[in-house]
């Protein structure tokens, strides 16, 4: 039976949990056009809108390797503006997204697994099946 992906409900989800992480002075600031965009949901890849049609499991899956992929991009942007690497991980855990984001080593600046545990998502907050029950 396939799940339906409140996908609006996610992002805002995962902005929130992110925004209090961020620094409250951005180094570049007045430099040039700041990189970072304003939401995580900015980087969403295509496919994550047609996960509605795979097995609860199978879209779980996919969109936590969806939801890593724009942490990857979004991290990006906040690390040039912040001069310092940040980074994030998202992992399923049961009925929860464990969600971590923040700074990390710059001895490993791409490992978002370092960056500090933020509170979890429900899967409940944005995922319902077919027949609108989780």
């Amino acid at each position: 039976m396939g799940v339906h992906i409140d996908n609006e409900a996610l992002t805002r989800l995962l902005d929130e949990r992110i925004a209090a992480t961020l620094p409250t002075f951005w180094p570049t600031k007045g430099w040039a056009w700041d990189v970072r965009s304003p939401s995580v949901g900015n980087h969403w890849p295509v496919g994550v809108h047609f996960l509605d049609e795979l097995p609860r499991e199978q879209a779980i899956e996919a969109l936590v390797e969806s939801i890593n992929e724009a942490l990857v991009a979004y991290s990006s942007g906040v690390s040039e503006d912040a001069c310092e690497p940040y980074g994030g991980w998202v992992e399923a855990d049961g009925d929860v997204l464990r969600v971590r984001y923040g700074r990390v080593p710059f001895s490993h600046p791409t490992d978002g697994r370092r960056a500090a545990e933020l509170p979890p998502i429900p899967l409940s907050a944005f995922v319902t099946e077919g027949d609108g029950e989780l």
